[in-house]
């Protein structure tokens, strides 16, 4: 079985993305302490202001939105994050179909 990709789109207010990513990097042992919880990445795109991209890896979907969302850690991340929001999360996950190394 494949690991899943959780991908979320914020969008946050313009002059919080130092914020936002300090945020972010505050919450990594929220994520690390989740059961399923394999990796995290936290992008800012160069073509779209105010706009990162989360990628978390997971064990399967339901260990984000079953289990991961009803922790406490869940509800400590998003009181961090939602006051910076321009806008409402995308979310939506993934899986892997094949990588070409470089």
């Amino acid at each position: 079985m494949s690991t899943k990709w959780e991908i979320a789109e914020f969008v946050v207010t313009p002059g919080s993305e130092e914020k936002f990513a300090e945020l972010v990097e505050l919450s990594l042992p929220i994520f690390e302490a989740a059961e399923g919880f394999h990796s995290l990445t936290l992008d800012r795109a160069v073509d779209k202001d105010s706009t990162f991209l989360l990628r978390i890896e997971w064990e399967t979907v339901a260990h984000h939105t079953e289990i991961f969302t009803a922790s406490e850690g869940f509800t400590v991340f998003v009181d961090r994050v939602t006051p910076l929001y321009a806008e409402p999360p995308r979310v939506y996950h993934t899986e892997l179909l094949f990588s070409v190394p470089a």
